[in-house]
């Protein structure tokens, strides 16, 4: 999946109801921006996805960076903490300088994205599925039934 940012913009409807919950490294996006932004050079940079869950929990992950002479592709291998809750998920890119001598960081632009919504999974109850055999035998029975009503 290929997303390019206009400006500081991200649209992120091409994943919005893309992921359900408990996936692990399912889906891999790929994210081009800009590589320089009102004089900054972002190839400087290193790049995190954080997203936000209406229930206030966070999920950070480091961007894979792949460097051209005006484009910056920033590769998301999404992991299981983004997919571990059921429902909106706000996200944001942001590109920080790190600092080499006292490992501060700085933080240099932030992305916005719309939020998406995470799917939920179906959850049972643990009872036992009858065998296929009896699953397929109870569908003839019931079309048997549904045709003797016809006649």
């Amino acid at each position: 999946m290929q997303i390019t940012a206009n400006g500081k913009n991200i649209d992120t409807h091409l994943i919005k109801n893309l992921l359900i919950q408990g996936e692990k490294l399912s889906e891999t996006v790929t994210f081009t921006v800009d590589r320089f932004y009102n004089g900054n050079d972002l190839s400087l940079c290193s790049f995190f996805i954080r997203g936000v869950t209406d229930k206030n929990e966070e999920a950070q992950q480091g961007l894979i960076t792949q460097i051209s002479e005006e484009k910056i592709t920033l590769i998301w291998k999404i992991s299981e903490f983004f997919t571990a809750t059921a429902g909106t998920l706000r996200l944001e890119i942001r590109a920080v300088l790190l600092s080499e001598t006292d490992e501060s960081e700085t933080l240099v632009l932030k992305y916005d994205m719309p939020p998406i919504f995470i799917k939920p999974s179906p959850v049972g109850s643990n009872t036992p599925m009858p065998s296929t055999t009896e699953q397929a035998i109870n569908s003839i029975a019931a079309a048997v039934s549904d045709g003797l009503n016809e006649i």
